[in-house]
């Protein structure tokens, strides 16, 4: 499904290419500013350093050639002083340029920063694109859902805009494990895991879930809990019952604004299944076949949720 075509405006304001790059796209009222670390200190009188921002450190990193990120948030103290402390910090000489989210009217709020941040973050740990710096995971504070419909978009352009621009670091990984991931948006198959038979209780081997909770959510999410499903050891009425929403808000008590799984019956375009007013809300690129069924996982994860996933799971192992 193609996307929407998109005119992204370059302004160099340095009239080098490799210098400080504003960057734009209409209608969104959105900005990004590329700022090299070595023009840091060139662009301090520009309102935009003074406003509230979402920013990316990036830098060269010693792991299999990919990018080093750190994901960070200022408020009103403005993005300049931050970034004036960072270039200051001998644990942070990694980085070689800094990406800067902002909005034309300075009008990024700080359940806004909190949750972008915390977005962000996860989209970055999660794309294997890069090697992500933070130290801690950033809480993404008590969002409302009207709220996170109003900044979707200004996550979405800005993966979209870098992307184009060769940051790839929000993207994920076209490179994909046997049996649970391939590519999305191609038309090469999609690898679809069947669920194993339950074997007579006395041979059974007991599945071993990494219970210690301390995997980012969306690694374990990928790595532990759709392998956890596709064993076949949660009976069949359970799993109908993640498609629930409200079964799965009174389950997961907070953070959970769509049902875990939804069906993706046969014959239908796998990349609209995925979609929710217009954003995608599910990995079309992983999907579990449990009896004559096939569902797609959500894509839509807090660190909030990991507690009662992992009580819903030991009920079962």
């Amino acid at each position: 499904m193609p996307g929407r075509r998109r005119n992204i405006n370059l302004f160099l304001m340095d009239g080098e290419a490799n210098g400080i790059i504003k960057i734009t796209t209409r209608p969104w009222n959105g900005l990004l500013l590329r700022i090299p670390r070595d023009r840091l200190y060139s662009c301090g009188e520009r309102d935009e350093m003074k406003y509230s921002s979402i920013y990316f450190l990036i830098g060269p990193s010693e792991s299999e050639g990919l990018p080093s990120v750190y994901v960070g948030q200022v408020g009103m103290r403005g993005i300049l002083k931050r970034l004036t402390e960072h270039d200051k910090n001998p644990e942070k000489n990694y980085w070689t340029e800094a990406i800067v989210l902002t909005t034309s009217d300075n009008g990024l709020e700080s359940t806004e920063l909190n949750f972008l941040e915390h977005t962000f973050y996860n989209l970055a740990c999660n794309s294997k694109q890069c090697v992500v710096k933070n130290a801690v995971e950033p809480n993404p504070g008590n969002v409302k859902e009207e709220t996170i419909s109003g900044i979707e978009e200004t996550i979405e352009v800005t993966r979209i805009i870098l992307e184009a621009l060769g940051y790839k670091i929000f993207t994920p990984a076209q490179k994909c494990s046997p049996g649970a991931l391939a590519p999305s948006g191609t038309s090469a198959p999609v690898a679809v895991t069947q669920a194993a038979e339950v074997k007579d209780s006395s041979t059974e081997k007991k599945f071993e879930l990494n219970l210690d909770g301390n995997k980012k959510i969306g690694k374990f999410i990928l790595e532990d809990f759709v392998p956890f499903l596709q064993a076949g050891i949660v009976p069949l009425e359970e799993i109908e019952k993640l498609t629930s929403l409200e079964y799965c808000k009174k389950t997961f008590e907070k953070r959970v604004y769509f049902p875990i799984l939804i069906e993706w019956p046969e014959g239908t375009d796998r990349d609209a299944v995925t979609m929710r007013n217009g954003y995608k809300r599910y990995y079309s690129d992983v999907v579990i076949q449990l009896g004559n069924k096939r569902y797609l996982i959500s894509s839509q994860w807090y660190r909030e949720t990991y507690a009662p996933l992992l009580a819903w799971c030991k009920q079962f192992i």
